[in-house]
């Protein structure tokens, strides 16, 4: 038995009856008992004894028809009577091979030097005798209880098809389930490699990004590095000129050659002069400097880090709801709208979108079982907090006559 939703108890699991604590008043399972004794009785832990005689003898045969255990004396007596000759008596070891519980034997009135209980009566529900429907339940409505058996047999197998057909019912309903769990797993596997695709395509793009201002930097190294290599090179130049044009205006002056001087004197006076003339950039043409300028101005990692959305709505088709007078009539060459409320399946109205909602208007004339697209420049606006604005219009000739709104979410 299991706990009953809602109830402190135990509900039946064949009747469905709920018993209240403790374990002391639960009912006994009749059902559970005869398939316990059915198996004690085919391995042979239940004792067997005659029912006919007072000796409790061990049985030999099984009569069908009485449902009576006999030994072997009472089986003999059984087939000299005329009630039972003609019954079926059956081999008690093949009685144990059929797995059944112990018969029971015809109840009888204990009140009435037991007569056997034949009748029922409705109005106090029991089972009765002949002498009881006489004595203790006269004027009462009374059957006799085979009837009353096959009526309630005929119920419970009428019953039983009820719940069958249900059964039926169920089972479609899981079908559909098992299909939906499985399109789920299906759909997050597709989601998962979608979202690697799309994250990749993000890295390629931005490695891609990397690569071009990585080469940018380095054009910029090239072109800064020839600048100043060129600047430094003229100053190295000048350099060794003053060096070399130094040291030949001493040589020549330590000399002492007085026709030597006289004759280089206006030339190297005339150098030195033009080196000490000259005008030198002593300063770098171009500086050090390489920036990276983040042109998101700090968001770009923010961004990055919130870049996406999944959405997994618990929305239920049945339950959502819409307003509007779009949902009643529509005009040739006017807009209809209407809005429509996603709801979950706890009956909470969602307060997110990224549902797929589709609208059709199908108009169907006498006979016609397809019918008619007579929507068009339908347009649906996912408002982001649960609700969708539909507009629609109808096609231009549509005669005036009723047409089904279909919304699909």
């Amino acid at each position: 038995a299991g706990a009953a939703a809602g109830a402190v108890g135990f509900s039946c699991p064949k009747c469905r009856e709920v018993c209240t604590v403790p374990v002391a008043e639960l009912k006994i399972n009749y059902a559970l008992m005869e398939v316990v004794e059915a198996e004690h009785v085919s391995t042979g832990h239940a004792k067997l004894v005659c029912h006919e005689c007072d000796e409790e003898s061990e049985p030999t045969h099984h009569c069908q028809e009485c449902s009576l255990l006999m030994c072997e004396d009472c089986t003999k007596h059984h087939r000299r009577t005329k009630l039972g000759k003609h019954h079926t008596l059956q081999p008690i070891e093949e009685f144990k091979q059929c797995k059944k519980a112990i018969p029971n034997q015809k109840r009888t009135c204990k009140k009435h030097n037991d007569q056997g209980l034949d009748l029922y009566c409705w109005t106090c529900d029991t089972l009765i005798c002949v002498h009881g429907s006489v004595k203790d339940h006269l004027g009462h409505e009374y059957d006799f209880l085979p009837d009353v058996a096959g009526k309630h047999q005929a119920n419970l197998c009428m019953e039983a098809n009820k719940v069958s057909e249900i059964r039926t019912t169920l089972e479609e309903g899981i079908a559909k389930i098992k299909q939906e769990e499985n399109a789920l797993a299906a759909e997050a596997i597709e989601k998962k490699a979608l979202i690697g695709t799309h994250f990749e395509e993000l890295c390629v793009g931005l490695r891609g990004r990397e690569l071009a201002l990585t080469r940018k930097v380095d054009e910029v190294l090239a072109k800064k590095k020839k600048i100043l290599a060129g600047q430094r090179e003229g100053l190295e130049c000048a350099v060794a000129s003053m060096d070399s044009g130094s040291l030949y205006a001493r040589r020549t002056a330590e000399l002492g050659d007085a026709f030597e001087v006289m004759h280089a004197y206006s030339h190297i006076v005339k150098g030195m002069l033009e080196l000490r003339e000259k005008k030198f950039d002593l300063h770098p043409n171009t500086t050090a400097s390489i920036s990276f300028v983040d042109t998101s101005s700090g968001m770009m990692l923010d961004t990055l880090s919130r870049h996406g959305r999944v959405i997994a709505t618990d929305v239920t088709p049945a339950a959502c709801t819409a307003i509007g007078s779009g949902l009643q009539t529509a005009r040739v060459g006017g807009r209809s709208a209407f809005t429509l409320q996603a709801v979950d399946y706890l009956g909470h109205s969602s307060s997110e979108g990224g549902d797929t909602v589709q609208i059709i208007l199908m108009s169907r004339g006498e006979g016609d079982e397809t019918g008619t697209d007579v929507g068009k420049d339908v347009c649906v606006t996912d408002q982001g907090d649960g609700t969708y604005t539909c507009t629609y219009s109808v096609v231009e000739g549509t005669a005036d006559q009723s047409a089904l709104l279909e919304v699909y979410v």
